[in-house]
């Protein structure tokens, strides 16, 4: 029971770092690289709304700047929660030596499955984006894919690391 709650720990820490860096550079890359494709997303979806609705492209980008954060933090939390209790159980069975190498594999194991989620919903969804007009180029669904690659061994790391920290003193 210990290392479980060890886990949740540390999986629901390093899931929350995870999240607000994720979300922090999603803004950062919304203000400044793919800043014209998402003015041009929200202006295809401006289109599609009916008559005198009253939002602006700007407010359109500040609203998805901040639950690009807000949505991070709370899926990091809740997804570095399962996969800290996933840690935990399998602990013994996961390969590498230390702690940290541990929580690589499983900050690997969590950037797999969120890939194959990910790429599930753009198939789902891409009717009613196609619908709407909304393109969105391979160079910025690239670098999305980047982003979460590499927040997803931080996320390992720091699993593995606050794993040995809150290791209980016998």
């Amino acid at each position: 029971m210990a290392d479980i709650m060890r886990g949740l720990k540390a999986g629901a820490l390093a899931g929350a770092v995870m999240g607000i860096l994720g979300g922090i550079i999603i803004v950062i890359l919304m203000f400044t690289i793919f800043h014209g494709e998402y003015v041009a997303i929200f202006e295809q979806t401006l289109a599609t709304m009916p008559p005198g609705a009253e939002i602006s492209i700007d407010t359109m980008i500040m609203i998805s700047a901040v639950f690009s954060i807000i949505g991070g933090l709370v899926i990091g939390v809740i997804f570095g929660v399962i996969f800290g209790i996933i840690y935990a159980v399998l602990y013994d069975k996961i390969p590498g030596k230390t702690a940290i190498a541990k929580g690589i594999v499983t900050g690997l194991a969590y950037f797999v499955i969120s890939t194959v989620f990910s790429l599930l919903m753009q198939m789902a969804f891409s009717g009613q984006q196609a619908a709407m007009g909304v393109e969105q180029s391979s160079l910025m669904t690239g670098t999305e894919y980047l982003v979460s690659f590499v927040n997803s061994l931080i996320f390992g790391y720091l699993i593995g690391w606050l794993g040995n920290k809150f290791e209980t003193k016998e």
